[in-house]
C-alpha cells in the first residue's frame, strides 16, 4: 500500500459518492459523468492493488498469515466494487441507480481505510 494512492482513491471515491448522492436527490439516473468517475476510481484502485501485490510479494505488509489473507480479501473486494457499481448503475436507470453508485463510492472509501489499517 502507498499512502498517496490510498488518499487519491479515498478522495476520488468520496467525490463520486457525493456526485451520485446529488444526482439521487435531484431524482436523476446515473449519467456519463458518474460512470467516468467510477472508471477513474477503478483505475486508481487497480494501480493501488498492483503496487500492494508487488510489495506484498517483496515481503512488506502484514506479517501474520491471517492478516495477509484478510488483506487480500479486502483488496479483491475493493477492486471489484467500481465495476460492479457501474453494472448495477446501468441496470437501474432510475435515481436508485445513482444511489447504488453513491453507496459503492462510500463503501470503497471505507475499504481503502481498512486496507491501510490491516497493512499497518
Amino acid at each position: 500500500m502507498t499512502d498517496p494512492l490510498a488518499i487519491a482513491t479515498i478522495v476520488a471515491a468520496l467525490a463520486v459518492a457525493a456526485m451520485a448522492f446529488v444526482e439521487t436527490a435531484r431524482n436523476r439516473p446515473p449519467g456519463r459523468v458518474l460512470f467516468i468517475g467510477l472508471g477513474v476510481v477503478g483505475a486508481i484502485m487497480v494501480a493501488q492493488a498492483l503496487v500492494a501485490i508487488v510489495r506484498l510479494a517483496g515481503g512488506a505488509g502484514p506479517e501474520a498469515t491471517e492478516r495477509v489473507v484478510t488483506f487480500i480479501g479486502y483488496l479483491l473486494f475493493a477492486v471489484a466494487v467500481p465495476p460492479v457499481a457501474a453494472v448495477l448503475g446501468k441496470l437501474e436507470p432510475t435515481r436508485f441507480g445513482s444511489a447504488l453508485v453513491g453507496i459503492a463510492g462510500a463503501v470503497l472509501a471505507v475499504l481503502v481505510v481498512r486496507l491501510q489499517q490491516v497493512w499497518g
